[in-house]
């Protein structure tokens, strides 16, 4: 049994089919030669409600070759995967898929937070029988990702296995819920890694909004990075996602200068 508030992959069991369940967690490789670093890596698991679409998502911050992407694809597509889509990636890391014949499936603004003045912002108070926030636990996730997919929809909600990802992915998690009752209302992943930190996932069911719970779990997430001595939180979400956006600016995120971008590739016979 994971401890309170921590997340483990081994404590929980993908609904998906078993083919495609073999493909959770997995991880491909590849070698250049004379190439600094001379091994590349890519974690693969299946796209939520689309049979034969993975993401694929480097496990390190270099961007691989495009003879590394193509061996990848290949080995990909001898298993029958019919198209691969990337995880959001920043203006180094495209160009290499772009040589690959990906093109952009989704734009995302980056947001940045310095985590100063953090004691003006006000959230709204928990009233009696009112929504408070506590910690998750694995017991959790189902109603998590039920929650994701009523928030994002089919198309970007995360399953169970990517609120797992969202937690994992960095040495440090925070998993916080917003409760009424037994009802889970809204959710929000925080994650950090030495100063950084990141804003990995807010939803909020869309019968609960205008209640205040997104600004309620993102002034909670800026707090727990501040008091961890963290110098910057991060958060991205779609360039048209205008309540999201309004939300982030209302609590002081600026807009960075460039965008992250989520590429996509059909794989048919030849690769360019």
């Amino acid at each position: 049994m994971a401890a309170a508030g921590r997340v483990t992959v081994a404590a929980v069991k993908s609904p998906v089919n078993a083919p495609e369940a073999e493909r959770i967690g997995r991880v491909l490789r590849a070698r250049v030669p004379y190439h600094d670093p001379d091994e590349f890596a890519a974690r693969v698991r299946p796209w939520p409600d689309e049979p034969g679409t993975v993401q694929l998502i480097t496990v390190d911050q270099s961007a691989p070759p495009p003879e590394v992407i193509r061996s990848w694809l290949d080995e990909l597509r001898s298993e029958g995967v019919s198209r691969v889509r990337t995880g959001a990636l920043g203006p180094t890391m495209r160009p290499p898929y772009f040589e690959c014949g990906f093109t952009v499936r989704q734009e995302l603004t980056l947001l940045s937070h310095d985590l100063t003045d953090l004691r003006t912002l006000r959230t709204p108070g928990a009233l009696d029988g009112g929504p408070v926030l506590r910690r998750g636990r694995t017991g959790d996730l189902v109603s998590l990702a039920l929650t994701d997919r009523r928030a994002f929809g089919s198309m970007w909600c995360m399953d169970l296995q990517g609120i797992v990802d969202a937690c994992t992915a960095t040495p440090n998690h925070r998993l916080r819920i917003a409760m009424e009752g037994s009802q889970v209302l809204a959710y929000a992943v925080s994650g950090r890694a030495a100063r950084s930190a990141y804003l990995q996932r807010l939803a909020v069911d869309p019968d609960a909004q205008g209640r205040g719970l997104g600004r309620m779990l993102t002034v909670d997430a800026l707090r727990w990075a501040r008091r961890h001595r963290c110098t910057t939180m991060l958060v991205n979400t779609h360039v048209d996602n205008e309540a999201a956006l309004h939300l982030y600016h209302s609590v002081g995120f600026v807009d960075m200068p460039y965008r992250l971008m989520v590429l996509d590739m059909a794989l048919g016979r030849d690769l360019p």
